[in-house]
């Protein structure tokens, strides 16, 4: 890792800071010192240990990934199909995860990271998916990255093979993980209350924890109302919608983030507005099958002031973790189901990829846009390849052509950590192959037989006629 004490990106072509004022500056450079942006101007020129040379380069705030499931997606991808119906497929994905042990959520959990930085991404939120949550403290602090993260809890029997708590045994739990995240002394590592679905918790958790997130001031998280059906399982359970039971309940507020809220009716969208609740919006497994794009609140959420941050889910759900493609996306499936072109902006896509989605996690004040006196989370990327010809305004180029291969430099508090698209503190090819082999002893430990529509061969098979 590149630990400096003062760096200069210099002679930036473009800076999209996502400041106040959304400035866009051509031909500037950033101070940065001990880990805080310190001056952006034409003038920067103060002395500094290094100098990075940014000419022909664009500088952004790094992304924010507001829902990133990275214990186990990297070691999942392509073994369940498509045809699995919602159920089914968690089933399936949980049954298999519980057989992972504490290592091997060590290195899937690292290598995505890796995969999350070099696609641009210096924040996120790990919705508490884990077996053991020190493995996950324990490859952040490897990676550098900057994490919220948690384990969740349910103390009522579901579907998913999803192990159960009782309530106070899962209330006691939570507090200790909070506990032992505070105790890493990590100012990048913070901790999240976590609830997997309020189906599945009684009411007496569900409160609880919101009192567990009020008194450590921490972000409280859940899944919630990911398609239609789940929505009509939860109205049929419950006699109330989603939003409308935790509304009634005194769940809703300004610490909780909605994972998905995909299927959320015009009455939910005002009292996410006016209780200030935040929702983490993740496109890219949405679209897979839910009618997002047709059927989900998000443009009336934005123009009603709901603060959204936008999240990738995990790499068997939504199979890639690249901010731009989720960016296009989340522009796309509106303006083509609404059929309106109005409809998310590309300024909008970079809003809630970055300022907004610090702001759903509570560290607007620190990340999520080049201003002085936060925190140095900035991403470079080159502008030398097709998808950069012509740029009169990076915005569009972000949004609409470019992907994750445009990522040269990124730095976490002031600290470089991947350079020339390669991450510095981890081995991506020695770990691709340990992840390799943690996905063909899953598959073996936890008995899943692997079945898709095209047969696939074993290794060294004799082809026949």
């Amino acid at each position: 890792m590149f630990t400096l004490n003062s760096l200069l990106l210099k002679d930036a072509s473009w800076i999209v800071t996502v400041d106040r004022r959304r400035r866009i500056l051509r031909d500037c450079s950033i101070l940065i010192e001990d880990g805080l942006i310190t001056e952006v101007s034409k003038d920067a020129k103060g002395v500094a240990d290094t100098e990075l040379d940014c000419k022909g380069k664009l500088v952004i705030p790094g992304f924010v990934n507001c829902h990133a499931h990275i214990s186990y997606g990297h070691a999942l991808r392509g073994v369940l199909p498509d045809e699995m119906g919602r159920g089914e497929y968690l089933r399936s994905l949980f049954g298999i995860q519980r057989w992972m042990t504490e290592e091997e959520e060590r290195s899937v959990s690292l290598y995505a990271m890796g995969d999350l930085l070099m696609s641009g991404y210096t924040t996120l939120l790990e919705p508490g998916t884990v077996n053991n949550i020190r493995s996950v403290t324990d490859a952040a602090q490897r990676s550098g990255i900057r994490i919220v993260c948690g384990t969740h809890f349910l103390d009522v029997e579901n579907p998913f093979n999803i192990g159960v708590s009782s309530t106070s045994e899962a209330r006691k739990k939570s507090e200790h993980t909070l506990r032992r995240i505070i105790s890493l002394n990590n100012r990048l590592i913070t901790p999240c209350v976590s609830a997997f679905s309020p189906m599945y918790c009684t009411d007496e958790l569900l409160l609880s924890l919101k009192e567990l997130s009020e008194s450590y001031k921490v972000t409280f998280t859940m899944h919630l109302a990911e398609d239609e059906g789940s929505v009509k399982r939860f109205l049929e359970s419950k006699g109330k919608r989603p939003v409308q039971y935790l509304d009634s309940k005194g769940i809703l507020g300004g610490r909780l983030l909605l994972a998905h809220a995909v299927f959320l009716t015009n009455n939910e969208v005002t009292r996410l507005a006016q209780s200030q609740t935040r929702v983490a919006f993740c496109p890219s497994s949405s679209v897979r099958g839910s009618g997002a794009g047709v059927g989900s609140k998000l443009p009336e959420m934005l123009e009603k002031g709901v603060v959204i941050g936008l999240g990738t889910d995990s790499a068997v759900s939504s199979y890639y973790q690249d901010p731009f493609r989720v960016m296009y996306l989340c522009s796309v499936i509106f303006k083509d189901g609404r059929r309106d072109r109005s409809l998310m902006s590309p300024e909008k896509m970079i809003e809630i990829s970055t300022i907004r989605a610090a702001e759903a996690l509570g560290m607007n004040d620190e990340v999520g846009s080049i201003e002085v006196g936060k925190r140095a989370d900035i991403v470079v990327l080159r502008m030398d390849g097709p998808e950069w010809t012509t740029c009169f305004y990076p915005p569009y180029n972000l949004v609409y052509s470019a992907d994750k291969s445009s990522v040269d430099t990124v730095l976490v508090d002031g600290r470089v950590l991947v350079k020339e698209g390669i991450p510095v503190t981890i081995d991506m090819t020695g770990l691709k192959q340990e992840v390799e082999r943690v996905a063909d002893t899953l598959i073996k430990r936890s008995g899943h037989k692997i079945s898709h529509v095209w047969k696939v061969a074993p290794p060294g098979a004799r082809i026949r006629r």
